[in-house]
């Protein structure tokens, strides 16, 4: 049993939309979670499409898609990992629709917990005097941090294998 957050797409018609792109999102999370859990979740879904609307991935499809792989990693257990996993790049620029501080505003009136906002606050690579090891070393040093940040690197890794 499924909460549909918005009524299915008409068509089978290429994703043109954030509507449709919840649709995705609440389909793969139906797969695996009971209808309350998924109520539950709804909230950062929503504020996932939001900030990635218009936004792709290397793949070329709505960068939300695959924050939802993110939250649907077997390595997510919890409800918090699971709303870290989608909101991972929410706060961060280039990737989301929003400011960090725009993010931290949209989701504390979401209802989103101070763990999870600051954590996906964390997943906004400093731009001056960090390398990337750096800023992957820092994201270790936390439990939600690391889970999410090694689901997240799980899910590029499937979506892209070595040629």
């Amino acid at each position: 049993m499924t909460i549909e957050l918005v009524p299915p797409p008409a068509n089978n018609e290429l994703l043109v939309s954030s509507k449709d792109t919840i649709f995705q999102i609440d389909q793969k999370l139906s797969e695996l979670h009971d209808p309350e859990y998924i109520e539950k979740l709804a909230s950062a879904v929503r504020l996932a499409v939001a900030a990635h609307e218009g936004h792709d991935g290397l793949d070329d499809k709505p960068l939300a898609l695959h924050c939802a792989d993110v939250a649907l990693s077997p390595a997510l257990a919890t409800l918090e990992q699971k709303q870290l996993g989608l909101l991972h790049d929410a706060a961060t620029p280039g990737y989301s629709n929003f400011t960090p501080n725009e993010f931290i505003e949209k989701a504390r009136e979401a209802g989103i917990s101070e763990r999870v906002i600051a954590a996906a606050v964390c997943f906004v690579r400093p731009a001056e005097g960090w390398q990337y090891d750096d800023w992957v070393s820092f994201l270790m040093r936390d439990d939600l941090t690391r889970l999410a940040k090694m689901a997240d690197s799980d899910a590029a890794i499937h979506n892209f294998p070595p040629a």
